[in-house]
C-alpha cells in the first residue's frame, strides 16, 4: 500500500514568516517600507487559495499574476503561479511605480527560500511514520519557480526541479526517502492526471491502491477523482467536516485509522 505524502503542513513544518521576513529585510534596503511590507500580504492570499478558502481579493490577485507573460516550452504546461513568488515582486514593483531589476528579483527569491530551509521541521509523528512506513513516496507540487532576464519571466521545469529537490535534500527527507521515490509537479502540474499518473509510473501500483495524504483540499479532492485514496491532513482543525476519505491530524491518527502494523 504505497502512500504518496506532500511535504508542507503534511511531513514538516516551514516557518513562512520567517521567510516574507527575510524578503521584506532584503527589498526594504531599496524600497519604501509599505511596499516591502505587502509581500507578507500577498503571500496571505496564496495560502487562501491553497487551502480552498478563496476570497475576492485572492481571486483578483491571482488573475492579476496570470495577467503576466511566462513563456513555456511548447508542450509544458504554464505552471500554477499562485505560488511564483518572482510575480510577486514584479507586481509590487507595478502597483507602486518602483524599479526592481532581475538579479534584485532572484536574490529576493533566494532569500526567500534559504530562510524556508532553515527554518523547517519534521513534525514528530510524521517522522515515525516515514521512518516506519517502506511504502512511502514524496509528491509534492511545484515551487513555481521562473526565470527572469530582461525583465521577462519563463518557466524552465528542469530548473523548477532542480530546486525543489535540493530543498527537499536540504531539509533532510532524502534520509528517509530514496530521491528515486519523490514525484515532483515539474513539468507534471499537481493537481492533475498527468501528476497521478507520474505517480502511478513511479509506484508501479494501480490506482485504486494508492493514497494521498495532504494539506490542501483540492488536492485531496483531485486524488480521489483519479481514483486515489483521498487523506486529508489537518492539523490546525481549519476544515471540520469537508470532503475527504479520511480528515487526520497527524499521522498517528492515520495509522489507527487504517490499522497500519507499524511502530
Amino acid at each position: 500500500m504505497p502512500f504518496f505524502l506532500d511535504v508542507d503542513d503534511t511531513l514538516m513544518t516551514f516557518n513562512s514568516d520567517a521567510a516574507n521576513e527575510a524578503v521584506y529585510a532584503y527589498l526594504r534596503a531599496f524600497w519604501p517600507e509599505a511596499a516591502a511590507a505587502e509581500f507578507r500580504k500577498l503571500f496571505s492570499l496564496a495560502v487562501a487559495y491553497h487551502q480552498d478558502r478563496e476570497t475576492s481579493e485572492s481571486r483578483e490577485f491571482l488573475a492579476k499574476l496570470n495577467s503576466y507573460p511566462v513563456a513555456c516550452p511548447d508542450g509544458i504546461e504554464k505552471p500554477n503561479v499562485i505560488y511564483s513568488r518572482e510575480l510577486y515582486v514584479r507586481y509590487l514593483s507595478d502597483k507602486h511605480r518602483l524599479q526592481v531589476s532581475d538579479a534584485q528579483i532572484a536574490e529576493a527569491m533566494d532569500a526567500y527560500w534559504n530562510a524556508m530551509v532553515a527554518n523547517a521541521s519534521f513534525y514528530p509523528d510524521a517522522r515515525r511514520f516515514v521512518k516506519s512506513s517502506p511504502g512511502c513516496f514524496i509528491a509534492v507540487g511545484s515551487d513555481s519557480r521562473l526565470v527572469v532576464r530582461n525583465g521577462k519571466f519563463s518557466y524552465d521545469s528542469e530548473y523548477a526541479r532542480k530546486n525543489r529537490m535540493e530543498r527537499t535534500r536540504a531539509v533532510g527527507l532524502l534520509d528517509f526517502v530514496p530521491e528515486a521515490r519523490v514525484i515532483i509537479g515539474d513539468p507534471f502540474r499537481k493537481p492533475g492526471d498527468s501528476f497521478w499518473q507520474e505517480c502511478l509510473r513511479v509506484s508501479g501500483v494501480p490506482k485504486e491502491n494508492c493514497i494521498m495524504v495532504d494539506d490542501s483540499p483540492r488536492v485531496v479532492a483531485d486524488a480521489r477523482r483519479f481514483g486515489f485514496t483521498g487523506v486529508l491532513m489537518d492539523r490546525k482543525g481549519r476544515y471540520g467536516g469537508r470532503g475527504a476519505d479520511h480528515i487526520v491530524a497527524s499521522f498517528d491518527e492515520l495509522k489507527d485509522i487504517l490499522r497500519l502494523p507499524i511502530s
